[in-house]
């Protein structure tokens, strides 16, 4: 069993797909998250993502579930991350959801 949750951009290879998008950039998520791990059964948390092509209204997903997101910058964004999340160890996959429009339709496009 894992006595620690790791949150690393290298866990993220291959995990994520990715989509071309038109009006804005695909997200890429960068190392390091912020924080690097927590402890299964602590409290919730901020995390800190760093990377490029973030737009307002761009949304981190933890594990396929959107987080509450603030936007900082095109290169930074912050997540709510509660502590239901880490309650029990595990793998996760991190990822950063924009919508871009395609005609009257929203698209996701995923960091890869």
């Amino acid at each position: 069993m894992l006595s620690r949750l790791l949150l690393s951009a290298g866990m993220l290879c291959g995990l994520v797909t990715s989509l071309s998008a038109a009006s804005n950039p695909v997200p890429f998520i960068g190392a390091p998250l912020t924080p690097a791990s927590r402890a299964p059964g602590g409290a919730a948390f901020v995390l800190t993502v760093r990377g490029a092509g973030f737009v307002p209204g761009s949304a981190v997903q933890w594990n396929g579930s959107a987080l509450a997101t603030s936007y900082v910058s095109g290169q930074l964004l912050t997540a709510k991350v509660p502590a239901s999340a880490i309650a029990k160890p595990g793998a996760l996959r991190i990822a950063v959801l924009t919508l871009r429009r395609a005609g009257d339709r929203l698209i996701p496009s995923r960091s890869k």
